[in-house]
């Protein structure tokens, strides 16, 4: 169904998906997709933290709210949400693209939803002002380097939850070494340094044997966006304090979160 959409727009769906979960909807609707791509970093060029979270909340108080959905659940689209999709598809043929990105789908969420738009408009953007990818779309992140931590994590969770399955071993393995750095990324804000005995080894099975694949990709998935969250929100100052695990030396906590995505990306090259 999304073969014609480049990465950004896969993602943002993958996190529209998230957004209609953590508000207990059974579908994914167009608000759902507009915070899904609040979420993705390489969305709304120059637009500041503080715009992003009043679009955000004006947003989330027109959503009804119930119990979050378990993240291994199947949410289909909305009659809506597929109608957006449907005029991003056909705005991407009026404007000759061979694909589909997330400019185009931008504005199918808000000429199916024009509110949506409203909204958009007095934050200063239009989003029917759109001559190419570029003019919406960044090349980098606001919050990092081109294939910075950020861009990086962000590709791998879409990889691991759209991709082929591999070693149960391997995810089993990821998800104790997400536990591991957000208690990190949880305890940098709160204390001056932050030590760690040890971080979990590569071959010590946790016991998640007999959770099918799904679920196990889908928990590593959960885990991670808040830890792309708490990364993108980390005070400069505390990206730079130190971090010691075991007898090691101590090295910035940027550092730690370098290592740690190498280290995913080198886990689900091998699995």
């Amino acid at each position: 169904m999304f073969e014609r959409y480049d990465e950004k727009a896969r993602r943002v769906i993958f996190f529209g998906r998230y957004e209609a979960g953590a508000n207990g909807s059974p579908y994914i609707e167009c608000p759902h997709l507009l915070l899904g791509m609040l979420r993705e970093y390489y969305v709304f060029r120059g637009l500041d933290q503080e715009k992003r979270e009043a679009i955000r909340a004006g947003i989330v108080a027109r959503l009804p709210r119930d119990q979050p959905v378990s993240t291994s659940a199947e949410l289909p689209l909305s009659r809506e949400a597929k109608r957006a999709l449907s005029v991003a598809a056909e705005e991407a043929e009026r404007l000759g693209d061979a694909g589909i990105d997330s400019g185009h789908l931008l504005i199918g969420i808000t000429r199916v939803d024009p509110s949506l738009a409203d909204l958009l408009r007095r934050h200063g953007i239009d989003p029917e002002q759109r001559k190419n990818e570029d003019a919406q779309v960044p090349t980098r992140p606001p919050a990092g380097p081109p294939g910075g931590p950020l861009n990086r994590l962000g590709d791998l969770i879409l990889r691991v939850q759209t991709g082929s399955r591999g070693r149960k071993q391997a995810m089993e393995h990821l998800i104790d070494w997400a536990t591991a750095h957000h208690q990190i990324l949880v305890r940098a804000l709160v204390e001056p340094n932050v030590t760690v005995s040890v971080l979990p080894d590569q071959n010590r099975v946790e016991g998640y044997v007999d959770l099918p694949w799904p679920r196990l990709a889908a928990a590593w998935a959960s885990l991670n966006m808040v830890i792309l969250d708490l990364i993108q929100h980390m005070p400069a100052d505390r990206l730079e304090m130190p971090v010691q695990v075991g007898a090691a030396d101590p090295v910035p906590l940027s550092k730690i979160i370098d290592a740690y995505v190498e280290h995913c990306e080198r886990t689900v090259r091998q699995a």
